[in-house]
């Protein structure tokens, strides 16, 4: 079972390396590397293309003009070669067990499309961090509605196969890409979960980041919301019922 572990990156060619090196420790060894370097104007690819020299499984992509997260993991989606497709953003690190322990649960359950697992939680300028432990698995078609359950891509294991099935990641969306995605998994696969945080999610938050956030996340709840629409009149007809 080959893993194809996807890293968007834009200007960060010193966390990109951190993020890199968390891939390689890996414990599951069979995986491609594909960076994806969204209109970088640092040494990013100089750095990229230092690494890629060293090991034949790190290959990476660069286009000028940057067109923001959501191309860049569907460009690396396209490219992906391997069974699975594992995300990695280009700021978190994962811990050395973490494909193993998720391709176990894949083995364990071939009605899984989706594993995700638990993540620590560091904001690194208030030196504060915090734990996020899985809550729900199985059918989470409904539960995912009304919240985000599975949390960070950084975090997710998914069989590829299921891209040709539920579409990739909405470009038009400047916020919540993820969640949008996991919706529409959740509507025809069950979730696994490995309980254990073998993502490290860094923060870093100014005043002006929460700000320009927030508007960002409810602009980005209404067109869930639009775009779902069927989904949550169903929800809010068997609540009624209930």
């Amino acid at each position: 079972m080959k893993v194809s572990v996807v890293i968007p990156t834009h200007n960060r060619s010193k966390l990109v390396v951190r993020a890199i090196d968390s891939v390689l420790r890996q414990t599951y060894q069979n995986f491609e590397v594909i960076i994806v370097s969204d209109g970088s104007t640092d040494d990013t690819e100089f750095v990229l293309k230092e690494i890629s020299e060293k090991d034949a499984r790190v290959r990476f992509i660069s286009y000028q003009n940057a067109k923001g997260g959501n191309y860049a993991r569907n460009i690396g989606i396209r490219e992906a070669t391997g069974d699975f497709v594992a995300f990695l953003d280009d700021d978190d690190e994962w811990m050395p067990e973490k494909l193993e322990l998720q391709l176990n649960e894949f083995k364990k359950n071939e009605a899984l499309g989706l594993v995700y697992t638990g993540v620590e939680i560091v904001y690194d300028d208030k030196n504060i961090k915090y734990y996020s432990t899985p809550r729900k698995i199985g059918d989470l078609s409904k539960d995912i509605l009304i919240r985000n359950y599975i949390g960070t891509t950084s975090s997710v294991v998914i069989k590829k196969n299921l891209f040709s099935k539920i579409g990739l990641f909405d470009e038009n969306l400047k916020a919540l890409q993820d969640y949008d995605v996991w919706i529409r998994a959740c509507q025809i696969t069950k979730v696994g979960a490995v309980s254990k945080p073998l993502v490290i999610y860094h923060n870093f938050t100014s005043v002006k980041q929460i700000s320009d956030d927030l508007q960002k996340y409810v602009d980005a709840i209404k067109y869930i919301r639009k775009k779902y629409e069927k989904y949550y009149n169903d929800l809010d007809h068997m609540s009624l019922i209930k």
